[in-house]
């Protein structure tokens, strides 16, 4: 464990204000790793697939848009 100095102004002096440190760096096992990665490619899947969905949402979308305008044009007799 080391200490970690900051100054701390007090008026017009800084005061040296100490505070133990304790690394944070740990180990971690193998089958966590494995968790989070599983996690992690588990998430990427999930995005994928949202992603796919989103464009054929969007494709659908623009196909009806294009069904109404031509069926309104159909209607006003411009085709």
């Amino acid at each position: 464990m080391t200490t970690v100095t900051f100054d701390v102004s007090y008026g017009t002096r800084a005061v040296p204000f100490r505070l133990p440190y304790l690394s944070v760096r740990r180990r971690r096992p193998a089958g966590v790793l494995a968790a989070v990665a599983d996690r992690r490619e588990a998430h990427r899947e999930r995005s994928a697939h949202r992603a796919r969905v989103a464009r054929a949402v969007q494709a659908g979308l623009t196909e009806r848009e294009r069904a109404t305008d031509r069926a309104l044009a159909a209607r006003a007799g411009l085709l």
